[in-house]
């Protein structure tokens, strides 16, 4: 949960390249952002770890991963203006086709056989052992509660 501001901060730079003309309006907000989050890092035994709460400017203690991981995705969400933005075969993209995905065939859709009352009773048979290991297992872990 604590790294979400990093996602939506990617998100929102995705979007500066995927709709050009919301860049003016998102990109100061994610620059004052990331300002923001990395001035709170300050924190911890080395001095350098990252807390949460970005508006106040200052280490609120809260350390971990998904704040650390907060802080860069806000700096390299600024790298955004430094890429080329996703390409299409026409913008120079050179990824080639491949219907087949690798199976050295063309027939890649080939059609299922029918299926048999064999096929139904494996499959029920299945279905019932399936059901009874999963019933059985809870079963078994609430028996101590």
């Amino acid at each position: 949960m604590y790294s979400f501001k990093g996602y939506v901060h990617r998100w929102l730079s995705t979007i500066t390249q995927l709709a050009p003309y919301t860049a003016a309006l998102i990109l100061p907000i994610l620059k004052d952002s990331t300002t923001a989050a990395i001035k709170q890092c300050n924190g911890g035994d080395t001095g350098r770890a990252c807390g949460f709460s970005w508006s106040s400017g200052k280490f609120d203690g809260k350390m971990g991963a998904g704040q650390e991981m907060n802080v860069l995705g806000a700096v390299s969400a600024l790298l955004v203006e430094k890429s080329i933005g996703p390409v299409t075969a026409k913008t120079g993209g050179t990824s080639q086709g491949d219907p087949s995905a690798g199976s050295e065939s063309d027939d890649v859709l080939k059609p299922f056989k029918p299926v048999t009352t064999a096929d139904k009773a494996g499959a029920g048979i299945l279905t019932f052992l399936i059901l009874a290991s999963a019933a059985g297992t809870f079963g078994w872990m609430s028996w101590g509660a």
